[in-house]
């Protein structure tokens, strides 16, 4: 397994992998209102101050991350996503690590998660790796997550 910047090639994949992940979380509807930038990968991340990885598995997609420049000081992770084989291996840490170094090497003073959707596996996920809760409506439908590098 290895894990790359992804590229055009990779985008009918990344959005198979989305999309299957969104049918197991029953997040279909939310994701086709809200649609996070994937038709252009390049264009979205790595065209705007972040970064687009792929963690590929014998030529198949089994991760994504993306990020990208939210304010001067902060950038905002946007997709963090692994296939339900490769769940509780490791990998959805290593994306969040090299995301993390990409942040700290542009100089951000944080990265952070918007979150429309955070289930208690995500809530804890992010604890675990360092974030902080920093904002949540009352419904607790969006939460704010944040890392601070200063």
């Amino acid at each position: 397994m290895q894990i790359r910047i992804g590229n055009k090639r990779d985008e009918p994949m990344v959005r198979e992998l989305l999309m299957t992940v969104m049918h197991e979380v029953y997040l279909v509807p939310y994701f086709t209102q809200a649609r996070p930038p994937i038709m252009n990968m390049e264009k979205e991340y790595i065209g705007h101050d972040g970064t687009y990885l792929v963690a590929e598995d014998e030529s198949k997609i089994v991760g994504v991350a993306a990020a990208r420049k939210k304010t001067d000081t902060i950038c905002e992770l946007n997709l963090l996503c692994v296939t339900t084989e490769w769940r509780r291996m490791g990998l959805g840490k290593q994306l969040l690590q090299k995301i993390l170094s990409f942040a700290k090497g542009l100089d951000y003073d944080a990265l952070q998660v918007n979150a429309e959707v955070v289930g208690t596996e995500a809530a804890g996920f992010l604890m675990h790796s360092g974030f902080q809760l920093v904002e949540a409506e009352s419904d607790d439908a969006k939460q704010i997550w944040r890392v601070s590098f200063r």
